[in-house]
């Protein structure tokens, strides 16, 4: 925070004078995320940071709360359009094949991603293109709640650890309507959450994923693609490619951790206080 400090004020100066502004939502540590994401440019840092307080404002997100809290209690006449969106696909289709965990308290989310459990074909058919828009928002805003509270709480910036796992997948299964509806859903929302993500590891990736991530990679954004790393099959189980984000003894065994099962998931650890993102 010091070391782009002004840049900080400068961009606060711009975005106090916006009708969307809320001073206890848009702190500098908010605002800091926007300064690292556009490498120190303070013009564009502020013009993206109204655009977001615009978008936050139209999907009403000041108001969700504690998702993790929200999503494990019953539901409410007056729920967030956001929130029924993730009820009807837990209900559809459970957590199976995305899990989303915090191994370590003062670390970032490791987030266990395995293609082969997904129905990706029940996805497209029950899901419309509003609702993935509406799913990924959720997912980024859940995200950026936890890894603010990380932030916030070791002083240290946070970011998201997604390890891709495609263990049992076939050419057959990959759903490239899904993939592309996910894209242009990533593309929409990048710019709102900025820092969020460290890295995308893929493991034990058959020979065939190369000719898939050739039509995927045009259609992902720059800044996800620069951050994705194949690891082959001899490194997958080399604990150290994985140290900067998850302790050995939480990694599971099959990436060269200790662990015989997945670490807690953000449920089990911000599930029971509604208001725990607000004690830092």
């Amino acid at each position: 925070l010091e070391k782009y400090s002004d840049k900080i004020k400068h961009v606060r100066e711009v975005i106090e004078a916006d009708r969307f502004y809320v001073a206890d939502k848009y702190d500098n540590l908010w605002i800091l995320r926007f300064v690292l994401s556009h490498k120190g440019s303070k013009t564009k840092a502020a013009k993206v940071a109204l655009k977001t307080m615009e978008f936050r404002n139209q999907y009403k997100l000041n108001e969700i709360g504690n998702l993790n809290y929200t999503l494990m209690n019953e539901p409410k006449e007056d729920e967030h359009e956001i929130i029924k969106v993730c009820r009807r696909y837990y209900e559809c289709f459970g957590e199976v094949g995305i899990i989303a965990t915090l191994p370590d308290s003062n670390r970032g989310i490791v987030k266990f991603t395995e293609p082969a459990e997904l129905d990706m074909k029940g996805v497209i058919a029950e899901f419309t293109e509003e609702d993935f828009i509406l799913l990924s928002i959720a997912t980024s805003e859940n995200f950026q709640q936890t890894l603010d509270f990380v932030t916030r709480k070791t002083g240290r910036l946070t970011k998201l650890l997604n390890i891709m796992d495609n263990s049992g997948m076939k050419l057959k299964d990959v759903n490239m309507a899904l993939l592309k509806r996910d894209s242009r859903c990533s593309k929409i929302t990048e710019d709102f959450y900025p820092q969020l993500l460290g890295s995308v590891f893929v493991v034990h990736a058959p020979s065939w994923v190369s000719m898939i991530w050739k039509v995927t990679k045009p259609l992902l954004p720059r800044r996800t693609v620069e951050k994705i790393d194949f690891i082959s099959s001899k490194e997958s189980g080399n604990f150290e490619r994985f140290s900067r984000y998850i302790s050995k003894s939480n990694l599971p065994k099959r990436f060269g951790g200790e662990n015989e099962t997945h670490p807690p998931t953000l449920k089990d650890v911000f599930g029971e206080d509604p208001h725990i993102f607000e004690s830092v």
